[in-house]
């Protein structure tokens, strides 16, 4: 049984009494021994969480039930993977553990993300167990989305709206829709969520790198996870992130911590894609904004703290990576 199916359950029972309607109701309906279940002394299994599906929709008479339920779902109802994603150094940080850990949520999705110079995307596909003529998949699509969201509302100096949303299907005509995704969406395959690059790098308000790491020491289960799906990329990304205070390693630094040789390291890059250099100046340049951003240092001062001896040629690579020489991307951030 997976115990965040109680999460789950627990969540959105928690939501139905919310909106004044009878959780006690919903429970009988959908077979759940509610206080059972809240002392963890009994396991939902995966027809009872259907069967509340099925039965919240009905009793709610709220034909986007999913939609609102995502959209209202605070990140403490989700237990460890809630904190995890609290704890995290910023947006990219966050998402990526959603990532990471949404199949404990739910089978019926996976995410994945990619960027370009100006936007990243988030995508949600369906597994082989998702069942388009379900409606109850369809319920469980709607909260995600809300939820991916809304999930960081409180924990960035900035509402995070997406600039395009396209739906599997067409509610560009449902207002309801364009208010919760905070963009009118656009019919297409799957769904996918647009957001501006910069928001990427946001810092979360509450983010606490050693409660993380104490958090996933904790909970075995999730650290394997996230051990097992964080791609190598992102978690060579992330430890030069994380101790970027120290200097960019070598590649012979990083392998040797990696304990593997830097020919092997190299060769686990290129299969995904990727190389030491390219995520070596994807690092620089985020922590470049970062700074940028914080605006508590000088141009020189960042560019010492990047590596850079001459201050013209942090310039030159900045202006390479964003189109921007880096006085001007500051002068834009102040406006």
């Amino acid at each position: 049984m997976n115990k965040n199916l109680n999460v789950i359950a627990a969540s959105m029972i928690a939501y139905f009494a919310y909106r004044e309607l009878s959780d006690d109701r919903l429970c009988r309906s959908a077979g759940i021994d509610k206080a059972g279940m809240l002392e963890d002394a009994t396991m939902i299994s995966e027809e009872q969480i259907r069967n509340l599906w099925v039965n919240a929709v009905k009793l709610s008479n709220d034909l986007l039930f999913g939609l609102h339920f995502g959209e209202s779902l605070q990140l403490s109802a989700l237990g460890i993977v809630g904190e995890l994603i609290k704890t995290s150094r910023d947006v990219g940080a966050a998402i990526t553990v959603a990532a990471n850990l949404i199949s404990t949520i739910t089978p019926l999705f996976r995410m994945e993300m990619c960027s370009d110079e100006i936007h990243f995307i988030i995508k949600l596909l369906p597994t082989e167990s998702y069942d388009h003529n379900d409606p109850v998949c369809g319920q469980i699509r709607d909260f995600l989305t809300a939820f991916t969201i809304h999930e960081l509302d409180g924990l960035t100096l900035k509402k995070i709206r997406p600039v395009s949303v396209i739906y599997p299907a067409d509610k560009s005509n449902v207002p309801e829709y364009e208010r919760v995704l905070r963009c009118k969406p656009s019919i297409g395959d799957h769904v996918g969520l647009t957001f501006e690059i910069q928001d990427w790098d946001m810092p979360i308000i509450t983010s606490n790198y050693e409660l993380q790491q104490l958090l996933l020491q904790s909970n075995a289960t999730v650290k394997d996870r996230m051990s097992s799906e964080v791609s190598f990329k992102n978690k060579v990304t992330n430890y030069m992130l994380s101790n970027a205070y120290l200097g960019l390693p070598s590649i012979e630094q990083l392998s040797s911590n990696f304990n593997i040789s830097s020919r092997t390291l190299q060769r686990k890059l290129r299969v995904e894609n990727s190389n030491f250099q390219q995520i070596t100046d994807n690092v620089l340049k985020r922590l470049a904004i970062s700074y940028l951003k914080e605006g508590s240092h000088t141009l020189k001062e960042i560019a010492y703290m990047l590596g850079y001896n001459d201050p013209s040629a942090f310039s030159r690579a900045f202006k390479k990576w964003t189109g921007f020489p880096p006085a001007t991307y500051q002068l834009n951030q102040e406006h």
